[in-house]
């Protein structure tokens, strides 16, 4: 029987975004091993990974935006559009995501929402929850569900709150989707740092993290 577990993953500086980060640049989820980012074998070692084809080529997923991302004072739907296209460009074998319009045919949901109630911790700007089949092993994912806070005014001038009511979309999305990539929290210069940044494309450090996981390309 296929065994789950899933955690939720926010942007802000909750209270996971202040514990110990790994040595390196970048972590994958779960890694908690930073002398080998990649074991999966060891007993209590959480690297996670979509499957790759037998060509070691990534795969493809897709993406179904709700029509409630479009409410509020921001339609988020571009920015995780862009989001999507800056990961599709990244020079890794990382998996190819595709947006869908068909919620039975996609591999991701993303909608927006009560982010507190989802995520099951306080103060999120959005968060992700990623599923994946640990039996023997394998740690491959096959569900990933993202929600943005309905709670928190969206904007594109890279501004904050300290209350987590006020985030730049463009960033959260990408950081989001980093997760959806198998990226884990970094304390880093990166977009997988957690909080505030003044970028919102993926930088050298998210770069290496999936290179390590999926390999480059070509």
């Amino acid at each position: 029987m296929r065994r789950t577990w899933l955690r939720a993953f926010a942007t802000a500086l909750a209270v996971a975004g202040l514990t110990a980060q790994p040595l390196l640049a970048w972590s994958q989820l779960y890694n908690a091993y930073p002398n080998d980012p990649q074991s999966c074998t060891d007993p209590g070692g959480y690297c996670v990974r979509w499957a790759k084809t037998s060509g070691n080529l990534s795969t493809t997923h897709y993406v179904y935006l709700s029509a409630n991302l479009a409410s509020g004072n921001l339609d988020l739907r571009p920015d995780i559009r862009n989001a999507i296209g800056y990961w599709n460009g990244a020079p890794a074998r990382n998996p190819y995501l595709v947006e869908t319009t068909s919620l039975s045919q996609s591999d991701i949901d993303v909608y927006r929402g009560d982010s507190d109630s989802y995520c099951g911790q306080l103060n999120t700007w959005a968060c992700t929850a990623i599923y994946a089949d640990t039996a023997n092993g394998s740690h491959i994912l096959y569900y990933a569900g993202q929600i943005y806070s309905d709670q928190v005014t969206w904007n594109h001038s890279l501004t904050y709150s300290p209350g987590y009511f006020v985030a730049d979309s463009r960033k959260v999305t990408t950081h989001e989707m980093g997760h959806v990539e198998a990226l884990g929290h970094t304390s880093f210069t990166a977009v997988m740092h957690t909080g505030a940044e003044s970028f919102y494309r993926p930088q050298t450090n998210d770069i290496q993290g999936i290179q390590a996981i999926y390999g480059a390309y070509p």
